[in-house]
């Protein structure tokens, strides 16, 4: 597997043998969007952090084109298992469509406490949910510009690890909306204490997507984390420290 840039591979920082911590990224990203993430957890507090690359990603939007829904569940769930080989104790994070993942991979797996960061429960494009009719007549679509997202003096060492295609199969978005519905109904099974982080500007995601999985989770040890003044990669905002 040939990655299109060196950031877009799996990491795994070596830390306690107590505390691990399985990152998982987003619809059509890369481990590179959550390095900076990993780093800062693994000096704070010697966490073991562990940053798999779902299938499909890091390499061309053909070879996403060619993985589904199913194939990103194992993945996280061969993450979380790879981890927990090695630490007694697993938190699980993900963001946007990895959210969704690690809610899923929360309800199959002994996860100590789960994180979910602008996770895709909804959607403010609601096109996203004519996906599956869309799929047949516009075969591919084009993320915003990342700098015009971030404007500010941070944007060009920023870039840097914003590793992720730039287009993608509609397809796929389809494998997205699975995820959304399996992730939706599985809430109540999970039991993990749960932080929920979500920004109020998300331009994806809409702060009800907070909401619902505040409401709906199983778990009673929970919370919603608003970040004030970051967009939807908030990873790379003013707030991400």
């Amino acid at each position: 597997m040939k990655l299109f840039n060196e950031l877009a591979a799996p990491f795994h920082l070596k830390g306690s043998d107590e505390h691990g911590v399985l990152l998982i990224h987003g619809f059509s990203g890369s481990p590179g969007k959550l390095r900076l993430l990993g780093e800062y957890l693994h000096g704070k507090g010697e966490l073991t952090v562990h940053a798999i690359l779902l299938r499909g990603h890091g390499t061309t939007p053909e070879e996403m084109r060619n993985a589904s829904w199913a194939d990103w569940l194992d993945d996280a769930c061969s993450g979380y298992d790879e981890l927990k080989s090695q630490c007694a104790k697993v938190y699980v994070a993900g963001f946007s469509m990895g959210g969704l993942l690690a809610i899923l991979t929360a309800a199959r797996r002994e996860v100590e406490r789960l994180v979910t960061i602008e996770a895709a429960l909804g959607f403010r494009n609601k096109l996203v949910y004519a996906a599956p009719l869309l799929q047949h007549i516009v075969k591919k679509n084009r993320w915003p510009d990342f700098k015009q997202q971030f404007p500010d003096e941070a944007a060009d060492y920023l870039l840097e690890y914003n590793v992720g295609y730039e287009e993608f199969y509609m397809k796929n978005v389809v494998d997205i909306l699975r995820l959304n519905r399996l992730a939706g109904k599985i809430l109540p099974s999970v039991t993990c204490p749960a932080l929920i982080i979500q920004s109020r500007m998300d331009e994806s995601i809409p702060a009800s997507s907070a909401r619902h999985i505040y409401d709906e989770i199983g778990s009673t040890n929970k919370r919603i984390l608003w970040l004030e003044r970051s967009r939807h990669n908030c990873t790379f905002g003013p707030e991400r420290d």
